[in-house]
């Protein structure tokens, strides 16, 4: 006889009835885009702000951009040459010349010692409810106040003051210099300032990376001799632009602009100007890889200059609305990579690039690299419906950007720095008459990976074996030149 537990389990099992089928899973919905709307019946109007220009006598053009939103006055004065005038012995003196115009002077006093209780003007303006700004781009670079419109001329002759009498300091050099080392290794290949000049020095043509603050080497080297030395190169009113941006009317500060900043007479030297940037595409041999250990992203940016172009800004615009949305539909939709694509134009002095840029886990390069390209090479031309969702979208961005003062100072700054005419309406007109046809002959330059240059930042470990197995060209990390070690860059530190 079994035992009683095993009969009871095989008397369970013989009677036991099977158990009911599962249902099939549910159908899974597809994701249709949604198309766009049918032309709106009337157009809202916009309103662009009154612009009035004029230019001194002593070369100094004068830009009063009216905001009447908010009661705050934005001052920026423009120069026509940035960091890529810097050598790499003394890369970081035009960041350095601009900051000390609003650092305390080291006023000497009769018995000879240095009477250091004067007022930084940064300090002084916070005591108003007011800052000082100032940075530096490759082609250009700018020194700026901020405050409350009811100020607008105590600011202004605070500007022309520090224009007119450059402070240079030591001990606030010394400041500055102490501040700089002590970012310069972390910002150095990481920091996205860095990243960005990488990206549009490659896409020009220059092979050279690095921070407009100087690098560790150039800051071991670099003096107050030398940045004073920039300062009266730079800081002169010939071909500089003087901007106002914000509630106030041209009408009640023109003649005292006009009189504050005509007896500027600027440096000794000449003003040094940016040069003209000619760039054309070129096959690419080598991939600009910026080194960030451990990390857990890899950000890619291809960039094309577009110096055989001749089509408009209005069109390169909508075919680098069409490739993002294109990418960001293959990658996170198709994909399930990332959410983070952006295109746009870049632009130097008579030039402009084509920049697209895009971020995959670590784990993902070789797939995102590889899917990145692929949706460049010979994509087939954007279709009606394409071109006419980025016209609108662009359409709604420039918009947009023109409605604050923020971006009003944004985008008048950006096209000054860079050397380009800013006409807002001009870009509206030219984004609302693109047509699909207009794209056949720049979609077909554009559309090949070839000339596009790579950079990419992320871990070493990830990023080799993908350039590698792509065939992409050799990594190269950059660097902001090789400082000569002989008499000529001086050893006086």
């Amino acid at each position: 006889m079994r035992p009683l537990c095993v009969a009871l389990v095989a008397t369970a099992c013989a009677t036991t009835p099977p158990p009911p089928a599962a249902p099939p899973p549910a159908p899974v919905a597809r994701w249709e885009p949604t198309p766009p709307p049918a032309p709106a019946a009337t157009r809202v109007p916009r309103h662009f702000p009154e612009v009035t220009s004029w230019t001194l006598k002593n070369g100094l053009t004068v830009v009063v951009v009216e905001h009447h939103e908010r009661p705050l006055v934005r001052l920026r004065l423009v120069f026509p040459s940035g960091s890529s005038s810097d050598t790499a012995a003394v890369a970081g003196a035009t960041g350095f010349a601009l900051s000390l115009l609003g650092m305390s002077r080291d006023v000497t006093t009769p018995s000879g010692e240095i009477d250091y209780s004067e007022k930084a003007l940064r300090r002084e303006l916070i005591e108003k409810g007011a800052a000082f700004r100032s940075d530096v781009d490759l082609d250009g670079s700018w020194v700026g106040l901020d405050g409350m419109s009811k100020d607008t001329r105590s600011l202004l002759e605070a500007l022309a003051e520090a224009v007119k009498k450059p402070r240079q300091g030591e001990s606030s050099f010394s400041g500055l210099l102490q501040a700089a080392s002590d970012m310069v290794d972390e910002r150095q290949l990481t920091d996205p300032d860095v990243l960005e000049r990488a990206v549009v020095q490659r896409a020009f043509g220059d092979g050279e990376a690095g921070s407009p603050y100087g690098t560790a080497e150039s800051l071991s080297r670099i003096g107050l001799d030398e940045v004073i030395k920039r300062q009266a190169e730079l800081v002169h009113p010939s071909g500089a632009t003087l901007m106002v941006f914000g509630d106030v009317r041209s009408v009640d500060v023109k003649a005292f602009i006009t009189t504050t900043f005509g007896s500027w007479q600027g440096g000794e030297e000449p003003p040094v100007r940016a040069k003209p940037i000619r760039a054309k595409p070129v096959p690419r041999r080598t991939v600009t890889f910026l080194p960030r250990p451990g990390a857990r992203s890899t950000l890619v940016c291809a960039a094309r200059p577009l110096g055989d172009l001749k089509a408009p800004d209005a069109v390169v615009r909508v075919m680098a609305e069409v490739l993002a949305r294109r990418l960001t539909q293959r990658l996170r939709e198709k994909e399930t990579m990332t959410y983070d694509v952006s295109t746009g134009l870049e632009y130097r002095q008579q030039n402009r690039a084509l920049v697209l840029c895009t971020r995959f886990a670590s784990p993902s390069t070789q797939a995102g690299l590889r899917i990145t390209l692929a949706t460049i090479d010979r994509a087939p031309p954007p279709t009606a419906e394409e071109v006419e969702v980025a016209r609108r979208q662009l359409i709604s961005r420039v918009e947009r950007s023109l409605t604050s003062l923020d971006g009003i100072t944004s985008a008048w700054l950006r096209a000054r720095v860079t050397g380009q005419a800013f006409r807002p309406q001009e870009t509206l007109d030219g984004l609302s008459k693109v047509s699909p046809g207009e794209l056949t002959t720049p979609w077909a330059a554009v559309t090949s990976p070839a000339p596009y240059q790579l950079v990419l930042l992320g871990d070493r470990g990830h990023v080799e074996p993908a350039v590698k197995a792509l065939t992409l060209g050799a990594l190269r990390t950059p660097t902001l030149g090789q400082v000569e070690q002989d008499s000529r860059t001086g050893d006086d530190d």
